[in-house]
């Protein structure tokens, strides 16, 4: 294609080409980059992509509503693209019927599981404390599969095993979910701007599934914290479509995905 795409960029595209017409989601509300994601998808194949977005108590649907990428999915103008409407409480009741959930934290592990409460000092404090989980445990345990998200690769992130697990993905392995009784299939990938993992259906370890454009395998095994399943060729992610990449640009206006990673 030849068209050159910020790895946030590609994280956007990589998660709307998965995402299947007629599916039900959640995105949370400081999560920009599946934000972009759901609205490029119901702008280019999935019109009927359901969609609750953030904090608004409503379904909605942008496609042909010249959509923008706010800070926010929370933000008071996606009320534009409501469809219907329901009380707060009601999200949790649905959970059931929902099929996908994008979780980020401070720590993902080999098993997906996500720490997003910080990281303890062993002494009943914080070596640091992040925002904590809000809604995330009840939601991301009891839709069908959660994608996990992380804006940086590299070892602090990526580690063997969380210190604190705010959202739950395989725990520990095989037979992890069934003998807590969890709802939901358990994590279907974690994306980073290096490189997609999906899970091993025997071992539930992550595994290598396709790189991003422009990185190797190595540069991935040196910025993971864990030990990675890899499969025998790892193919790398196609390029944007014209397509994709106009539409992606026209959505985050401000140029919110174009910053590079740190």
């Amino acid at each position: 294609m030849g068209l050159d795409a910020a790895p946030y960029e590609m994280m956007a595209i990589a998660i709307a080409r998965d995402l299947q017409n007629g599916k039900r989601v959640i995105v949370g509300a400081d999560t920009q980059i599946p934000h972009a994601a759901v609205m490029l998808a119901q702008n280019l194949h999935a019109p009927d992509l359901k969609v609750i977005y953030g904090a608004n108590c409503f379904w909605g649907n942008t496609r042909g509503r010249n959509p923008d990428l706010y800070v926010s999915s929370g933000a008071y103008q996606m009320i534009r693209s409501a469809e219907s409407r329901f009380d707060h409480p009601e999200i949790f009741h649905r959970l059931w019927a929902i099929d996908h959930f994008f979780a980020g934290g401070i720590e993902v592990d080999k098993f997906g599981n996500v720490n997003i409460l910080g990281i303890p000092d062993g002494a009943g404090g914080w070596k640091f404390r992040a925002a904590g989980p809000v809604g995330l445990p009840d939601i991301a345990v009891n839709v069908r599969e959660p994608y996990i998200f992380s804006k940086r690769h590299d070892r602090r992130v990526l580690v063997d095993r969380v210190a604190l697990n705010s959202c739950p993905g395989f725990l520990d392995g095989p037979g992890g979910r069934e003998r807590l009784g969890l709802w939901g299939k358990g994590p279907r990938w974690i994306i980073t701007p290096k490189c997609i993992f999906d899970f091993h259906p025997e071992s539930k370890r992550a595994r290598l599934h396709r790189l991003l454009p422009g990185v190797t395998v190595q540069e991935v095994i040196e910025a993971t914290g864990f030990e990675i399943e890899l499969p025998e060729r790892v193919e790398v992610l196609p390029g944007p479509a014209e397509e994709e990449l106009q539409l992606l640009r026209s959505i985050d206006k401000d140029g919110n995905l174009r910053v590079r990673p740190k």
